[in-house]
């Protein structure tokens, strides 16, 4: 018998489903389900101890590519799914500070349940990192108190919902949140140049997803809450014309037409979204 966290565990090799339950590992040591080379479905939940939390997860493919079904139930600190090739099915639930999840090559969606711990030392906001999956489809996140929010590099994600972020943090804050490189459209309109005969009109950035998350980024923004921000949000097609066009890639090109006097808008060639001023001209699609 083997033993993770304090709990016993059967034989490694021969295990093909493992539920395991009060779960209490060290950050330091992470619990790591690779040394069962033959796990298909797997169930972890961490240790009710609210008092005494520091339970994390990790899931790697290091010597096991066989698991298709993983749930994770919190409290956890955090927990980390990552390179699973023949993973089919991610559910979560309860507290999970921060989650990982890269590089799973079958997953085409997840359902994500869980939230954030709140207060105490443990309480410094949610971190969600979605990246590198090829099959994920669409993305509707749980969790609340936003303190990183990474979306990249998932080629087929269309959709995202990201309603879940109601409440900021405290202030003093810093806040991240990065997102492209998915396969998500929209339309981006140019600023109208002024002539003698035509005002100058703003741009115009029309996306579904992004929109989720435009009250949130205002929120943020008011001089009260004092967060600092770190935008960089990317649409992979906001062009009407064949072919696609990133959203930063047409504000680039828009760029060199701008001056102050024929044209103040506020979009900038630094990036996509990168300003919560930027951020302030999204529009539903």
């Amino acid at each position: 018998m083997a033993k993770h966290g304090g709990v016993l565990a059967p034989a490694l090799a021969a295990v093909e489903t493992l539920t395991m339950g009060a779960l209490n590992t060290p950050l330091t040591t992470p619990f790591n389900i690779s040394a069962y080379t033959t796990l298909k479905v797997a169930s972890i939940t961490g240790k009710s101890d609210m008092t005494n939390i520091t339970t994390t997860a990790s899931v790697t493919s290091s010597t096991n590519a066989t698991v298709t079904s993983l749930t994770l139930a919190g409290p956890m600190v955090s927990a980390v799914v990552d390179s699973q090739s023949k993973l089919t099915s991610l559910a979560t639930s309860g507290i999970i500070n921060s989650l990982t999840l890269n590089s799973c090559a079958l997953l085409t969606g997840v359902s994500f349940a869980h939230t954030h711990f709140v207060g105490g030392t443990l309480g410094t906001g949610s971190v969600l990192v979605v990246t590198g999956n090829p099959k994920l489809a669409s993305l509707t996140t749980s969790t609340n108190f936003m303190r990183t929010l990474t979306v990249t590099g998932n080629v087929l994600l269309t959709t995202m919902f990201f309603n879940s972020y109601v409440d900021i943090l405290y202030p003093g804050s810093s806040v991240s949140v990065t997102i492209s490189g998915n396969k998500t459209s929209g339309l981006f309109t140019a600023p109208v140049v002024q002539t003698p005969t035509t005002p100058w009109a703003e741009a115009i950035i029309k996306s579904n997803d992004f929109l989720t998350l435009k009250a949130y980024v205002a929120k943020m923004t008011v001089t009260a809450a004092n967060i600092t921000q770190t935008l960089s949000l990317d649409i992979d097609d906001a062009s009407a014309a064949t072919g696609s066009q990133t959203l930063s890639s047409l504000m680039a090109t828009g760029s060199l037409l701008y001056n102050a006097l024929t044209c103040p808008t506020i979009t900038n060639a630094t990036g996509g979204i990168d300003t919560p001023a930027e951020m302030a001209l999204v529009v539903a699609n």
